[in-house]
């Protein structure tokens, strides 16, 4: 029996057993969860146990206007509030009816989704402010549950990433590092680079250091885009966190995963160590050359009960890493670009968003199935019931088991269904811009719930 097999069978033992710390998610809960950050939790499963409604025209409840849309999903507090930003540099939050709760202004942009602390119901966001054309530097921004300012950050970053949170720190790629801030004073306790792939002499320049000064490609296209839909990710590739007692020695001293757009780049994050981000592997996703070839992967998703995360890019290819040494387990190539992060319960299928089709791998990497999408894929969900994938023009509602006679929701006056939330009741989220010819001028939040 292989070690992902035995790591399969114990997680699944922990599963039935125990619960999740607050933000957690290396092993997906069999409980319902708040969706509290990008892709759910910190494992990026873009899962949740809950029984869930068809996304149709007769089961959507209500929606409400959130201002104008970049890459935010919407995030979901322990109290029910729905936390979405804008390009506008606003924090919107919606409560469960629909109604407004409130909006907090900030002085930048938002290009990403906030994260909300399970724990305190604090929530923790990621400001864009410009200082020259394409270029930007960013602000982490602390606020309470009433949106009440609580501190910024003042140390210099670059990062179109949503944050991801675990104990009492914040995990944050950056352009060519990965920064780790205090969640209370906002002050970086760590960085290490992310590049260390490519640490080789190209003439007199040293690529390992020549990266960690460029800013990525990613944050770059993150401005407010033209409401086209692109091939392959858009939202700037983030973080996993593993801290499973089945897979690390310490839980208290978790495995980080970490993209940049040359490597897959695995830490061990240590609190009480003078250096507490520690490389334990690196996995290079391009040549290693002087042509200095980049890729834009998906943040990883952790499966096989921590054992492993995989990921997808904008070149069809799906791999999944072995946590503890990077070792690649598959690596399986689509004939699409891979739209989003992967979604899995950790145990079962791999479900990955094509451009124009759903994939759905077995745990060995091998295809069990894809079928057609209507409009260019953007995002997925899943529950224990469904498979939600959204498009540029609306959602599926998908079995587990896939097949092309799905239902399909339409998502009027918008750019289809850019990102999904799914709460502890089952009540689908789905965020949309709404476009004119040309370019984005606002946006929408829709609910779906069962009758």
């Amino acid at each position: 029996m292989n070690r992902r097999l035995i790591l399969l069978v114990v997680a699944a033992g922990i599963i039935a057993g125990t619960g999740c710390p607050p933000n957690a998610g290396p092993i997906a809960s069999l409980e319902p969860m708040p969706w509290v950050e990008a892709n759910g939790t910190n494992a990026n499963s873009g899962f949740n146990a809950v029984h869930s409604p068809l996304a149709t025209l007769d089961r959507q409840i209500w929606n409400a206007s959130i201002g104008r849309l970049t890459q935010s999903s919407p995030t979901i507090g322990p109290d029910g509030t729905i936390w979405i930003a804008n390009a506008n540099g606003e924090l919107v939050a919606i409560n469960p009816d629909g109604s407004p709760h409130r909006r907090r202004s900030l002085d930048d942009f938002i290009l990403a989704s906030p994260a909300v602390n399970s724990a305190t119901n604090e929530i923790f966001v990621v400001g864009e402010h410009t200082v020259a054309p394409n270029k930007f530097t960013s602000r982490v921004y602390r606020l309470d549950a009433g949106a009440a300012l609580l501190n910024v950050s003042s140390e210099p970053l670059v990062s179109a990433a949503a944050p991801k949170l675990w104990d009492h720190y914040i995990f944050l790629p950056t352009s060519g590092e990965l920064v780790v801030l205090d969640q209370a004073s906002l002050a970086i306790v760590a960085h290490e680079t992310t590049n260390s792939c490519f640490d080789i002499i190209c003439g007199d320049s040293v690529l390992g250091d020549v990266f960690g000064t460029i800013v990525d490609c990613v944050i770059n296209r993150g401005c407010p885009f033209t409401g086209q839909a692109e091939s392959g990710p858009e939202e700037s590739a983030g973080v996993a966190i593993i801290d499973s007692a089945a897979i690390v020695d310490d839980s208290s001293k978790p495995i980080v995963v970490a993209m940049s757009p040359q490597c897959a780049v695995g830490f061990r994050f240590d609190p009480t160590a003078s250096h507490p981000l520690e490389i334990i592997w690196h996995q290079a996703l391009v040549p290693v050359d002087c042509d200095f070839q980049t890729v834009r992967s998906t943040a990883p998703t952790v499966v096989a009960g921590g054992a492993a995360v995989v990921f997808g890019t904008e070149h069809g290819r799906v791999l999944e890493l072995d946590t503890l040494t990077g070792q690649v387990l598959f690596d399986r190539q689509l004939s699409e670009p891979v739209q989003s992060a992967p979604v899995s319960n950790g145990l079962g299928p791999i479900y990955v968003v094509e451009q124009r089709h759903l994939a759905t791998l077995n745990s060995s990497g091998a295809v069990i199935s894809e079928v057609p999408l209507l409009g260019t894929g953007l995002t997925a969900a899943l529950s224990l019931d469904h498979v939600y994938v959204g498009t540029s023009q609306g959602i599926h509602t998908f079995d587990t088991l896939p097949a092309q006679s799905s239902p399909f929701a339409d998502v009027e006056n918008g750019f289809g269904a850019f990102k999904i939330a799914l709460a502890e009741d089952g009540t689908l989220y789905a965020s949309s811009p709404t476009v004119d010819s040309e370019n984005i001028v606002g946006g929408l939040l829709f609910a779906y719930r069962a009758p």
